[in-house]
């Protein structure tokens, strides 16, 4: 069950993430209500508190991303596993720290699947992530896009052209593998 100790929820949520990728989709949306968003925010906080897997990936794919974007100011991650955003935190404190935040902009484009992100997870993220931002003062853009109807255009019109683009596409993080040639198409672009 969804409500308890941290690692009994962690447990839940591990066993329905293995359903879905067995189920080769989502299932209807798992984070039915505002009380399962906050279960399974407390769920990531423990479980992240517990292990060292989720700060080690986080700083290994961050540090990936400072490397190649080093020169530019305004930069453009676009996100294909946003999950509660808490990685992006540690990015900005980076950039902040590396150009001292003076003339430096952040952008986040994630495309999420509606069936799977609840839209009280994505305020959330947003509220995060901007008022972290905000202590930071680096000028913050939040968008969100539908991962089932990926449209190019709708990501170019986000994009400006002095902006260093990234993509964070972890793998296993598109569960419909029908979609992948259709992302990758978009990447390239």
């Amino acid at each position: 069950h969804e409500v308890g100790k941290p690692l009994f929820r962690s447990a839940f949520y591990f066993k329905e993430a293995l359903l879905q990728l067995t189920n080769n989709g989502p299932l209807n949306s798992i984070l039915s209500t505002p009380l399962d968003v906050l279960l399974k925010l407390g769920t990531y906080k423990g479980f992240s508190e517990v292990s060292p897997i989720i700060q080690f990936t986080n700083f290994t794919s961050i540090q990936a991303i400072l490397e190649e974007i080093n020169g530019y100011s305004h930069i453009h991650v676009v996100d294909f596993d946003i999950g509660v955003g808490g990685h992006w935190s540690s990015f900005m404190q980076e950039l902040a720290h590396r150009r001292g935040g003076a003339n430096c902009s952040f952008k986040i484009t994630a495309f999420v699947s509606h069936s799977s992100h609840h839209p009280l997870e994505l305020h959330l993220t947003r509220e995060n992530l901007s008022h972290f931002a905000a202590d930071l003062n680096i000028p913050f853009e939040f968008n969100v896009l539908n991962l089932e109807s990926v449209d190019p255009s709708a990501l170019l019109a986000l994009s400006s052209p002095n902006e260093a683009i990234a993509v964070n596409l972890p793998i296993g993080s598109v569960l419909n593998y029908q979609s992948i040639p259709g992302i990758l198409r978009l990447i390239k672009q």
